[in-house]
């Protein structure tokens, strides 16, 4: 309904405005006295005056916050604080949605850049986890000038998903031992693909260095004799199986095995069959 007071005219929607304004102070004189000359002809709105002034149970809030959660306005418009909370939960919504994709790119980099790097380079094995076994310089056959190297060596077993890279020239061979660790998560470990690689001929330098470590040098190691166990394991060729110990090498034949130690003494020999359960590997599947 339409009042006058004043010459000026409020209907009840201006009137529920000002209301919470009024109750805390903050209109203006010719405001609160259009309102009061409002209030005094229109029940309806006395009514909602006397709903906001009276304090909710265990609640402090404004009468001007009290107004905004009541009914809906004359308009049969949504009362504010349920429009309020519809504006947070869709805000709310639409964040979850954008944390999920950020999440789902940050695992696809994550895992991008481990296979990456799993191609890649790699990443060193530490020193401390690498055991060389034996150096061993292999000869002409007039036994001379040494034309390889015979390197015998094992690592622990989380280091399996391996790769073994060398470069240099005649004064320095430096070889790199890496591991892929993705490849070492996600691959069983199989002692028989590894333990070819525990055999490894190499190019003769003045010096050899593995991972940061002189394993060999023509100065200090140049007149060492070649063992007996390396002559064997180079006669049998292609046909050669080998497992590499701690303690000791053993190279088989296709019928029968001989075990050395690495001081080249002869430790025992036998048919093949004995070797039941021993871990066997091509010599050069590397």
């Amino acid at each position: 309904m339409d009042k006058k007071t004043n010459d000026v005219v409020l209907t009840c929607g201006i009137a529920r405005d000002l209301l919470p304004l009024y109750l805390d102070g903050l209109t203006s004189p010719e405001s609160a006295a259009a309102l009061e000359a409002h209030l005094a002809s229109c029940p309806d709105c006395r009514a909602l005056r006397a709903a906001l002034e009276t304090p909710l149970p265990g609640a402090e809030e404004s009468p001007a916050a009290r107004s905004a959660g009541d009914g809906a306005g004359t308009d049969g418009a949504p009362p504010q604080t349920e429009v309020a909370e519809k504006v947070l939960k869709r805000a709310a919504r639409r964040g979850w949605r954008k944390a999920l994709v950020v999440m789902v790119v940050i695992a696809l980099l994550i895992v991008g850049g481990m296979r990456f790097w799993d191609w890649g380079m790699g990443t060193p094995v530490p020193q401390k986890h690498i055991q060389i076994h034996a150096v061993c310089p292999i000869r002409d056959s007039e036994g001379g000038k040494i034309t390889s190297l015979l390197l015998l060596w094992t690592l622990d077993k989380e280091y399996s998903g391996l790769a073994f890279g060398g470069g240099g020239d005649q004064s320095i061979n430096t070889l790199s031992l890496t591991y892929k660790p993705f490849s070492t998560w996600a691959f069983d470990y199989d002692p028989a693909v590894w333990q070819g690689f525990a055999c490894t001929l190499l190019t003769p330098a003045q010096r050899v260095i593995l991972n940061g470590i002189l394993i060999w040098s023509e100065e200090e190691n140049g007149d060492d004799p070649t063992p007996e166990y390396a002559r064997y394991l180079l006669s049998l060729g292609d046909e050669a199986l080998v497992h590499v110990g701690e303690d000791a090498v053993t190279i088989c034949s296709d019928t029968e095995y001989h075990t050395w130690s690495y001081d080249d003494v002869l430790l025992g020999s036998g048919p093949i069959e004995e070797l039941e359960g021993t871990v066997l590997a091509p010599a050069w599947s590397q």
